[in-house]
Order: C-alpha cells, then sequence, then structure tokens
C-alpha cells in the first residue's frame, strides 16, 4: 500500500510502464519525476483549495476575514456520529465543506439567517 502520494504516484508509473516491483533506485527516480509534474507542484504549494474539483471552495474561505473563539457545547451522540461521517464523507469525495467546524459553521450561518440574525 503506497504511504504518500509521491510513492502512489511512482507506483502507479511502474505500472503503467510495465514493471512488476521497482526497486530502491528506481522507485526514488520515479518520486523524484513525480514531484516535478506542475500539477503535483502545484498541490503542494497551493492545496486542494485550489484544485479543480472543488470550485468555490477558496472563494468561501476568501470572502471575509472569519476570527475564531472557542465554543463548547454538548450535543447527542447521535448527531455527532452524523456529523463525524458527513465531514469523513465529503474528505473522500474531496468536496467542501470537509471538516467538522467548517460543517457546523454553515449549518450554523443557515439555521441563523432563516430565524432573521
Amino acid at each position: 500500500m503506497a504511504r504518500s502520494m509521491a510513492d502512489a504516484l511512482a507506483q502507479n508509473e511502474a505500472q503503467e510502464e510495465g514493471l512488476k516491483e521497482p526497486d530502491k533506485r528506481d522507485l526514488l527516480e520515479m518520486k523524484r519525476k513525480a514531484l516535478q509534474d506542475p500539477r503535483i507542484k502545484d498541490f503542494i504549494k497551493h492545496g486542494p483549495m485550489d484544485s479543480p474539483q472543488t470550485p468555490g471552495a477558496a472563494q468561501f474561505l476568501s470572502e471575509e476575514k472569519i476570527e475564531y473563539t472557542q465554543l463548547n457545547v454538548r450535543v447527542p451522540v447521535l448527531l455527532l456520529k452524523r456529523l463525524k461521517r458527513a465531514a469523513f464523507e465529503q474528505q473522500q469525495g474531496n468536496l467542501q465543506p470537509d471538516t467538522v467546524q467548517e460543517i457546523l459553521m454553515q449549518a450554523l450561518n443557515a439555521e441563523l439567517r432563516k430565524m432573521g440574525y
């Protein structure tokens, strides 16, 4: 199993070239080659926020400067499980919002707007 993006790219390249199992030197060279790809460099530099699979994510976060504070609340266990599952599935699908905090912020904003606040 690939441990990193570079390992996965190197293994994928090895499979495409028809190689069975690259040795350590070949694997290192394939990693170096993969890391020279401009798309990979852009991903490393900017992260997935600028990727075409997440349109609007960067815009959502850059619309206003948000100041954060701590909020501790008690919620039903089932609600927390659903929230964590939603965050996990969003991350797996490379969709936004993909963290518990972002999902809560979006849900609370929508509910407060609905209530007129």
